[in-house]
C-alpha cells in the first residue's frame, strides 16, 4: 500500500496535466520530424506531458529562442524560449546552462573508388601531402569543396593534444592560433585541393557528394552522410555507381604541425605528436608521425536549465527514450540507424559489431560497404584527437540588458552597429537585413569576407563603449572569466605587437586566394554610410572610454595585426604539376 500511495505522490507531482507545454525546438534535419511523431506517441503512452515542436529552425530562430529570458512562456514561435533545442553543440556556448544528451556524430572520412585504387595498386593517403600527390596525378577527378573543409585541414596543424588543447585559442596564453603559420599553410592547402577538384556548375554545398555517389571522384572528403545516400530509395539512378565500389578512412592528418611557442611548423614526432598511430614519409623522406585528428559534425540534444525541473524531467525522459539503443541503435530494429534518408549513425561499441552489421546489410546496404564503413568509423572514434565544432564561450545579451540601464544598453547597441556598419563599408559588404544584434551581409568574395571579419573584431575592441557598461560591477551569479564585464587592462593600440611568431600568414594566405590589399579598399558598397541615420556615424559617438575589456578580448587586442601586408609565402600556392593518368570515367565502366 505505501508503494501505490507513493506511486500516486509521484505521478501527482509529476505527471498531471497542466496548461503549459513541452517546448522542443529543432532544426531542419531529417531526423527531426520523425523524432517530433515519436514524441506523440510517448506522451500518449505516458501520460507524462503535453509538448510542441518547433521544426524548420534557422539560425537565428535558434539564437532568439535561447537569448528568451525566464521564464518559459507558451507561445506559438521562438519568443516564448525553449526547454530543449536539437542543434549542433556550437549553440551551447550561447545557452544559459544545459544538460546534452548525444544523437548523432559524423566524423569525417576520406572516401575513395575502391576499383582504381586496387587496378591501380594505389595506397590509402595518410597525410595532406599524399592525397595531394594522388589528386595532381588524377587532376579533375576528386572532390574537396566542402566549406567545412578549411576547418577539418586546419585541425590537423593545430591540435596534435586532444580537444582540451584548443583549435583557435591557446588555453595558455589565448594567443590567436588563427593568426599563424598553420592557417597560412591550412589554406594553401585548401586553394590546392580546390585546384585538383572537378569543378561543375550547381550547388557547391552538395555537388562533390553527388559527383562521388556518381563515380566521378577518385577520392571526396565528407561524411557517414554520402555513405547512406548512395542507398536510398529515392535518390537518383546514377548514385548506384558507387554501391559495392566505396572505399573509406580516416580522415588524413600531417607530419608538420605548429609549435605554438614560436608560431612555427615543426615535424612531428613523440612529443609534439603523441597521439599519432600511423607513420608516413615527411617532406624530407623520414618517416614521421602523423597528426591526425578527426573532425566531427553533431547533434545533441540541450536541456534548458533555466526550465522549471519538472520540464527539464519531462524533456529528459524524452530524449532518454528517443536516443536510447532500442529507438536510435540496434537493440530493436535498427530501422532509424539504417535509414538512408536520416542523419544518424553509430553511438555504441554494441552498433559497430558484426551483428549490427547485419541490420545494415538486411536494409540493402552493400556488405562491402558496410565492412568499409565500420572499419573506417570505428577507427575515427577510437582515435583520442577528437577536434570538435567550436564552441567558444560567451554570455548573452539579454544577461546584460537585465542587469544594465536600457540607456546604456542603447549606447552599447549604437556603438557596436556603427563599428560594425562601418566595416562593412571598407570591405563592399552589402547589409541584408539584421535582426537584433545580429547582421546578414553579403560580399563580391571570401576575401572581402574575410578581412571585413577581422577588421571588425579590431575596431570592436578599440570602439568607444560607454562608460556605464565598461565600469558595470560584476554581474551576479557569475565569476571570473564567466563575466563579461570583468574588467582587466588592455594594451593601448601603439604599444602592441604580434605575438613573436603569429603575425601577417592569414593575410598572406588571403591575399594569394583572393588578391588581399595593404590597406582596405575605397567602400563599394551599394548602401552608403551617409544614408544612414546619424546614431550610425562613428564621428558622432562619446569619446573613448579608457578600455576595460574581457581577457580574451584583451589578449586578441595585441595579437590582431592592424594591417594587411605583403608577404613572399603567397607566392607558394602553385597546384602540383598534373601527370596525365588512364581513367575510365564512371564507376560503372571502371
Amino acid at each position: 500500500m505505501n508503494s501505490i500511495a507513493n506511486r500516486a505522490k509521484f505521478e501527482k507531482c509529476f505527471y498531471l496535466e497542466h496548461p503549459a507545454r513541452l517546448r522542443v525546438l529543432a532544426g531542419t534535419a531529417h531526423l527531426y520530424p520523425v523524432f517530433a511523431n515519436m514524441a506523440s506517441q510517448f506522451s500518449a503512452a505516458t501520460g507524462y506531458f503535453n509538448y510542441t515542436f518547433l521544426l524548420g529552425a534557422s539560425a537565428a530562430t535558434l539564437r532568439n529562442a535561447i537569448s528568451a529570458p525566464p521564464p518559459i512562456r507558451d507561445t506559438d514561435d521562438e519568443s516564448g524560449g525553449v526547454d530543449a533545442i536539437i542543434a549542433s553543440p556550437t549553440h551551447m556556448s550561447s545557452m544559459y546552462e544545459v544538460v546534452a544528451l548525444p544523437v548523432a556524430s559524423s566524423p569525417a572520412l576520406l572516401l575513395y573508388h575502391l576499383p582504381t585504387f586496387e587496378r591501380d595498386g594505389l595506397q590509402v593517403p595518410v597525410t595532406w601531402d599524399q592525397v595531394l600527390q594522388l589528386a595532381a596525378e588524377y587532376k579533375g577527378r576528386d572532390c574537396f569543396a566542402d566549406g567545412a573543409l578549411l576547418r577539418w585541414v586546419f585541425s590537423s596543424f593545430v591540435q596534435t593534444h586532444g580537444s582540451s588543447q584548443g583549435m583557435f585559442l591557446d588555453p595558455g596564453s589565448l594567443a590567436n592560433l588563427a593568426n599563424s603559420s598553420a592557417m597560412a599553410e591550412a589554406l594553401n592547402l585548401w586553394r590546392k585541393l580546390r585546384v585538383v577538384s572537378e569543378q561543375p556548375p550547381g550547388d557547391c554545398t552538395i555537388y562533390e557528394d553527388a559527383l562521388y555517389l556518381r563515380g566521378r571522384c577518385l577520392m571526396s572528403l565528407t561524411t557517414h552522410a554520402t555513405f547512406k545516400a548512395a542507398f536510398a530509395r529515392d535518390a537518383p539512378p546514377a548514385y548506384t555507381a558507387m554501391r559495392g565500389r566505396m572505399g573509406m578512412a580516416m580522415f588524413p592528418g600531417s607530419t608538420r604541425v605548429l609549435d605554438r611557442p614560436t608560431g612555427r611548423l615543426v615535424d612531428c614526432d613523440a612529443s609534439t605528436c603523441p597521439l599519432a598511430h600511423v607513420t608516413a614519409p615527411g617532406r624530407d623522406g623520414v618517416m614521421r608521425p602523423v597528426n591526425q585528428p578527426i573532425p566531427s559534425s553533431n547533434i545533441i540534444v540541450m536541456i534548458n536549465a533555466q526550465s522549471p525541473p519538472k520540464y527539464q524531467f519531462y524533456a529528459y525522459s524524452l530524449f532518454s527514450y528517443l536516443t536510447s539503443p532500442h529507438v536510435l541503435g540496434t537493440d530493436g530494429d535498427a530501422l532509424l540507424l539504417t535509414d538512408p534518408r536520416l542523419e544518424t549513425a553509430p553511438l555504441r561499441r554494441v552498433d559497430l559489431t558484426p551483428e549490427a552489421a547485419a541490420h545494415w546489410v538486411a536494409r540493402g546496404y552493400h556488405p562491402a560497404d558496410v565492412d568499409q564503413f565500420f572499419a573506417a568509423y570505428r577507427a575515427s572514434l577510437e582515435n583520442p584527437n577528437q577536434a570538435f565544432e567550436p564552441r567558444f564561450p560567451g554570455v548573452l545579451n539579454v544577461t546584460l540588458w537585465e542587469h544594465l540601464d536600457a540607456g546604456v544598453m542603447d549606447a552599447a547597441i549604437s556603438v557596436h552597429h556603427a563599428v560594425l556598419r562601418t566595416a562593412f563599408a571598407q570591405w563592399g559588404g552589402y547589409e541584408s537585413a539584421t535582426e537584433g544584434d545580429s547582421f546578414i551581409v553579403a560580399f563580391q568574395n571570401p576575401t572581402a569576407a574575410l578581412n571585413c571579419a577581422l577588421a571588425a573584431q579590431q575596431a570592436l575592441l578599440d570602439a568607444p563603449w560607454p562608460p556605464g557598461l565598461l565600469h558595470s560591477p560584476p554581474l551576479p551569479g557569475l565569476e571570473g572569466d564567466e563575466d563579461p564585464l570583468m574588467t582587466v587592462v588592455a594594451y593601448p593600440l601603439f604599444s602592441r605587437k604580434p605575438t613573436k611568431g603569429f603575425t601577417q600568414a592569414p593575410y598572406a594566405a588571403a591575399e594569394a586566394l583572393g588578391g588581399a590589399r595593404a590597406c582596405p579598399p575605397a567602400a563599394s558598397w551599394r548602401r552608403s554610410l551617409s544614408e544612414r541615420p546619424a546614431a550610425h556615424d562613428p564621428a558622432a559617438l562619446p569619446a573613448p572610454a579608457p578600455p576595460a575589456l574581457g581577457r580574451a578580448a584583451a589578449s586578441l587586442a595585441w595579437a590582431l595585426p592592424e594591417c594587411l601586408v605583403r608577404s613572399p609565402r603567397a607566392a607558394t600556392l602553385d597546384p602540383e604539376p598534373r601527370r596525365e593518368a588512364p581513367w575510365d570515367g564512371d564507376a560503372d565502366t571502371a
